[in-house]
């Protein structure tokens, strides 16, 4: 006669990825989000800084980069806010996170392009946000929130120390 010993399954959980899951739409649902926020970016930043700021802060037809640096400021909130809306709509984890992120690594994007071609700025500025929000989409799907948050600042630590030097 055999015995057979049958054990009890409870208290036992099964090992958890160190990432969380994401439906497979997710990524490219960030980045195209992100390239409509770099293109909402370019907008906002131009038409705060020809129609809003020019005569409030430069005073006249002059170029002012004071003008670009604010327009760019005030636009990188005003798509933040739009973006965080979005990307919770989409059901991104930790929407806030990234977006807040990607705002302080691109803080000042508008000055650091302020001397290249109009088409380029348009497209360096969507790249810059569709690399930033990817990434730090990406990274903030971390389980350990202490890690998470350490990786994250110290992304965010090189892309500014990158963009002072360049």
């Amino acid at each position: 006669m055999e015995y057979v010993i049958v054990m009890p399954s409870y208290g036992v959980e099964e090992s958890k990825s160190n990432i969380i899951e994401q439906p497979a739409s997710t990524p490219l649902k960030v980045a195209a989000v992100a390239a409509v926020m770099g293109l909402l970016a370019w907008v906002f930043t131009y038409i705060l800084q020809h129609y809003v700021l020019k005569n409030m802060v430069c005073g006249g037809n002059a170029y002012c980069a004071v003008g670009v640096a604010h327009a760019g400021h005030i636009a990188s909130v005003m798509v933040a806010i739009i973006a965080v809306t979005i990307l919770v709509r989409f059901a991104v984890y930790r929407p806030l996170l990234v977006v807040l992120a990607a705002v302080v690594a691109l803080w000042g994007l508008s000055s650091w392009l302020s001397t290249v071609g109009t088409v380029l700025t348009v497209v360096f500025t969507m790249l810059a946000y569709v690399f930033s929000y990817s990434a730090f989409a990406w990274l903030a799907r971390i389980r350990n929130v202490g890690v998470m948050l350490m990786v994250i600042a110290g992304v965010i630590a090189i892309a500014r120390v990158l963009a002072v030097s360049l």
